[in-house]
């Protein structure tokens, strides 16, 4: 894949519709950017999220331990997936955030906002979760994520590092009287 290969910035029109075989104008009756196209794939590769969390909510795990599995899923899955890590670890998140339409990045983030809040209103019915918001707790997640920038900097701990972290967050939004210990 192009962007896994060179990134967004290094990555042209004339590269995608060489690579695809097809004329310009095919390319921008579906996408009005390259920016536009790369987003298209980052929502499609995020839609692994989906499938692990009906995975998290349907389990038979505690809901501390269900959460905490599913985190360190997410960040094995993107350590895994070339393009998610080359997203989240380079300057292709900056050029986005430039390029992209706002209310195109506030529609994902709002879905980033309707995930958590699925989560918590299932969890807060079991009265495990402290009050959080969801817009703080999607914060929060947000921001873990956004760890992978720092991988080279962070070196061979940053897999501990991913791991204590998640352990914090896990302990900061579960409940001390969770009644599945």
């Amino acid at each position: 894949m192009l962007f896994t290969s060179y990134g967004l910035k290094k990555t042209s029109i004339d590269d995608i519709v060489n690579a695809c075989n097809i004329g310009k104008g095919t390319f921008y009756r579906f996408f009005q950017s390259k920016e536009e196209l790369y987003f298209t794939i980052l929502e499609k590769e995020e839609e692994f999220r989906t499938k692990l969390i009906e995975e998290m909510l349907l389990t038979d795990n505690k809901p501390k331990e269900a959460f905490k599995t599913f985190l360190k899923n997410v960040f094995e899955y993107i350590s895994d997936n070339q393009f998610l890590s080359r997203v989240i670890d380079g300057e292709d998140v900056d050029i986005l955030f430039r390029k992209l339409p706002k209310e195109r990045l506030e529609n994902h983030f709002k879905k980033d906002e309707e995930i958590v809040t699925l989560i918590i209103a299932k969890w807060k019915n079991l009265d495990v979760l402290k009050e959080e918001n969801p817009v703080i707790l999607t914060g929060i997640l947000q921001s873990l994520f956004y760890l992978f920038t720092f991988k080279d900097k962070l070196g061979k701990n940053f897999p501990l590092i991913i791991d204590r972290l998640i352990d914090f967050i896990v302990e900061g939004i579960f409940n001390k009287n969770d009644p599945f210990k």
